[in-house]
C-alpha cells in the first residue's frame, strides 16, 4: 500500500514539476526578449579585409534623392559621409555601389575625368568611415556610342572593340582607388544576362576581366554581381572569381520561396567558392500589399536562412527609400530608411542581426513566417 502511494506521489510530483517549469518558461518568454536567431550561429568569416577576418554585412547604396547615375552626376561628399555614419549606426560594415558605363565614358575613348575624380573621392570618404566597398563596373551596359541594336546588349561580352574599352576602364580606375582602405571587392558586372551568348563565352569574358584586374591588383576580390539567363548557374565562371553572388527576391512572389532559396544556395555552393547573398529585400509598398512589418519579417527569415546555410556575406537592397518617382512604384520602397531618415522596422532587424543583439528582435510573426 505504501509502495503504491509512494509511486503515485512520485508521479504527481513529476507532473507538478513539469507544470512549474512550463509556467516559468512562459513567464520568461513574455518578459525576456528572445529571437529567431538564438540557436543559429553565424559562419566564420571566409574573407579578409585589410588583413582582418571579414564577413560583409551591408547594404546596396545610392543617395536618397539622386540614386543611380545621380550618385556621380550630383555627387556630394558631405552627404556620403553622413550616409556612411548611418550605415555604421545600423551595424553595417560594407556597401555596394555601381558605376554606369555611359557616364564614365560618354564618348568612345574619352573618359569623363570629373566622374573619375568623384569615384576617387567616394573611396576616400568610405575609407575614413571604415566601410568596405563592393564596386560594380559597367552598370547599364555599353553606352549609346556602341550602336548596339535592341536585344544585342550582351554583345559587350564578345565584341572585341567593346572589350578593349572595358579593359581600358578597369586599367584607368582601379589603380586610382585600390590603395584606399575601403577597397574590398571588384564586381565586374551587375546581373549580366543573355539568351544567345553561351555560358562558355561569358566565362571567357569573366576570365579576361579578372586577369586584367589581377595584373594590377592582387589584393582585392573579384566577383560577378548575380546573373540571369544562360549565366545564372555560376559553375562555368566560378574558377575565375573569388566568390559567387546570388540575388534573391522570390520571397515576394513565390509561396514556396524558402525551398527555392535552399535549392538556389545549393547550386551556388556547388561552385566551390564562398557565397554572398548580394541582393535581397521586399518593398514595403501598399500596391503589393506588403506592410513595413512584413518587410521586417522577411529580413528576419532571410538572416535565419543565410546563417543556416553558412552564407559568407549578406547585402540588403537597399539603404534608402527614394522620394522621387522611379520606373516602378515598388522600387521606391525597398529601403531600410524613410526619406526623412527614420528607421523602418526592417532597419531595426538589420541592426540587431548585424550587431549581434539578436535577443532583441523576437516577433512571433517573423518566427511563424519560417513555416
Amino acid at each position: 500500500m505504501n509502495d503504491i502511494s509512494s509511486e503515485r506521489h512520485g508521479s504527481r510530483f513529476s507532473m507538478t514539476s513539469l507544470l512549474s517549469v512550463l509556467v516559468i518558461a512562459g513567464i520568461i518568454a513574455t518578459t525576456i526578449p528572445a529571437t529567431e536567431y538564438l540557436f543559429v550561429q553565424s559562419p566564420a568569416p571566409a574573407f579578409t579585409w585589410n588583413g582582418n577576418p571579414f564577413r560583409p554585412i551591408g547594404v546596396n547604396y545610392y543617395p536618397c534623392t539622386h540614386p543611380w547615375t545621380g550618385t556621380w552626376t550630383a555627387f556630394n561628399a558631405t552627404e556620403l559621409a553622413s550616409d556612411m555614419q548611418v550605415v555604421k549606426a545600423l551595424g553595417g560594415n560594407c556597401i555596394r555601389t555601381f558605376l554606369q558605363w555611359p557616364i564614365v565614358e560618354p564618348a568612345m575613348g574619352a573618359f569623363n575625368m570629373t566622374i573619375v575624380s568623384r569615384v576617387m573621392r567616394f573611396f576616400q570618404v568610405c575609407s575614413a568611415a571604415n566601410i568596405a566597398i563592393m564596386f560594380s563596373f559597367f552598370d547599364y551596359g555599353a553606352p549609346a556610342w556602341a550602336n548596339l541594336p535592341s536585344g544585342m546588349e550582351d554583345e559587350m561580352y564578345v565584341n572585341q572593340t567593346l572589350i578593349k574599352r572595358e579593359v581600358a576602364q578597369l586599367q584607368l580606375i582601379i589603380p586610382l582607388v585600390d590603395t584606399y582602405s575601403a577597397a574590398f571587392m571588384w564586381d565586374i558586372k551587375n546581373e549580366p544576362s543573355s539568351s544567345r551568348i553561351t555560358d562558355t563565352q561569358f566565362a571567357t569574358w569573366v576570365e579576361n576581366m579578372s586577369a586584367t584586374i589581377r595584373a594590377m591588383d592582387s589584393r582585392h576580390l573579384i566577383v560577378v554581381g548575380g546573373a540571369y539567363g544562360n549565366f545564372e548557374n555560376p559553375a562555368q565562371y566560378a574558377p575565375y572569381v573569388d566568390a559567387v553572388c546570388m540575388h534573391f527576391y522570390n520571397a515576394r512572389t513565390d509561396p514556396d520561396w524558402k525551398r527555392e532559396f535552399d535549392s538556389y544556395v545549393q547550386e551556388f555552393q556547388a561552385a566551390g567558392k564562398p557565397v554572398i547573398v548580394q541582393e535581397f529585400g521586399w518593398p514595403s509598398y501598399s500596391g503589393d500589399n506588403i506592410t513595413e512589418s512584413m518587410q521586417a519579417d522577411n529580413y528576419k527569415v532571410m538572416f535565419e536562412l543565410c546563417d543556416e546555410h553558412h552564407i559568407d556575406g549578406i547585402m540588403a537592397w537597399c539603404l534608402w527609400e527614394y522620394p522621387n518617382p522611379l520606373w516602378s512604384p515598388a522600387e521606391n520602397f525597398f529601403g531600410l530608411l524613410h526619406p526623412n531618415g527614420t528607421w523602418k522596422p526592417a532597419a531595426h532587424v538589420f541592426h540587431d542581426y548585424a550587431t549581434g543583439h539578436r535577443d532583441s528582435t523576437w516577433n512571433f510573426n517573423g518566427w511563424e513566417a519560417m513555416f
